[in-house]
């Protein structure tokens, strides 16, 4: 099994229930496939680095799931045909927990935002 990172942007007139919907939308499909959800956070709404789609905000979602091996195209063909995503990416990470251990502590020391964009 490979861990994964996926950052997706919602639209900013997407309702909570619709990004509720497809949240679960994609545990459902990691879980069928035989993987796992490992953490799903909300960074909440900022503004983009550029306008996509005539918007200027988005709302960032957060995304580590297990997942075995080639099983990515289910998860790309929901973000590409829904409506309300503007933006998404997907990469493998060679240890996910690790990952995600480095984002809770930065996001408790508050400097998320200063090292999302030193990256």
């Amino acid at each position: 099994m490979n861990g994964y990172e996926s950052i997706y942007i919602f639209s900013p007139a997407t309702s909570e229930e619709t990004q509720k919907g497809l949240e679960q939308k994609l545990s459902t499909i990691v879980t069928a496939r035989g993987g796992k959800v490992e953490h799903l956070d909300s960074w909440g709404r900022r503004r983009l680095a550029y306008p996509v789609k005539k918007q200027e905000y988005g709302i960032y979602q957060l995304f580590y799931f297990s997942l075995p091996e080639g099983d990515l195209k289910e998860l790309d063909t929901l973000f590409r045909h829904s409506e309300d995503i503007l933006l998404w990416q997907t990469v493998r990470v060679n240890d996910i927990e690790a990952e995600i251990k480095q984002f809770q502590e930065l996001k408790d020391n508050g400097s998320l935002a200063q090292k999302i964009s030193e990256r």
